[in-house]
């Protein structure tokens, strides 16, 4: 299992909380978290939704980006599927046991084609 930094992990915790809330930002957040999840079964996140979500929690989801990209793995691997499952009930139905789990090669996969694409790209952005 990969290690959030203290930080990392009170900012994900502070997005659970959020994303539970039946609101707009919940749902926003929520967004946010499952795309990261399972990307082929929650679909893609939005960044304009990012601009809706109050200062504090975007720069929350600003940290846990940080930390995917930087560990380079699935969030299954910090130890929060359970979390993450009862987010996906929360906002889509169904029993969180029998909700797919994120299946960590494609994000692995996905990574490493971001990263080769920031990379290839990264000669392109200004100073």
């Amino acid at each position: 299992m990969h290690q959030l930094t203290k930080a990392e992990t009170a900012a994900l915790a502070r997005l659970f909380a959020a994303a539970e809330a039946e609101t707009a930002v919940g749902h926003r957040i929520s967004g946010f978290l499952l795309a990261w999840w399972n990307p082929a079964v929650h679909g893609k996140f939005d960044f304009a939704d990012a601009t809706m979500v109050p200062t504090v929690q975007r720069n929350d989801m600003v940290v846990v980006f940080g930390a995917a990209l930087r560990l380079g793995d699935g969030p299954g691997s910090f130890g929060q599927r359970d979390a993450f499952r009862q987010l996906s009930h929360t906002w889509l139905g169904g029993h969180p046991a029998d909700i797919p789990l994120f299946e960590t090669e494609q994000n692995v996969d996905a990574g490493q084609q971001i990263a080769a694409v920031l990379t290839a790209n990264s000669s392109d952005i200004p100073a």
